[in-house]
């Protein structure tokens, strides 16, 4: 299961309406919760912050860095952004493996991603 729920610091964006209102009751610590109790695989995309973190510290974390391209028409306002890939289901792995298969795969669907900057 892919998930993509609203960015835990994001709600500045455009994307989450004016004001970031649009997302701003969404609940963070329930949704890690019933993720912590899912027995399907999933892996889900967030914004970086401690916070986020803290609360899917039960699951494996990647951390990489993106540039955010919605805006950038004429190249001079590009975003630098670092993300986090939460998933249940690369446990199975030793470290090092994790990292190297996943960056692969990431690397097959997303040609940019030889930004990814791994901390597990």
């Amino acid at each position: 299961i892919f998930l993509d729920p609203p960015y835990y610091s994001a709600t500045k964006s455009a994307l989450y309406g004016k004001n970031g209102n649009l997302h701003k009751s969404f609940n963070h610590e329930r949704f890690a919760q019933t993720m912590s109790n899912c027995k399907h695989n999933w892996l889900i995309t967030y914004d970086d912050s401690n916070y986020i973190r803290e609360l899917f510290s039960f699951a494996n974390i990647l951390s990489w860095d993106l540039t955010y391209g919605m805006r950038n028409t004429n190249g001079n306002s590009t975003q630098i952004g670092k993300e986090l890939f939460i998933s249940n289901y690369l446990e199975a792995f030793p470290k090092q493996q994790q990292t190297s298969m996943f960056e692969n795969k990431i690397n097959k669907i997303l040609p940019f991603s030889s930004q990814i900057v791994t901390s597990i």
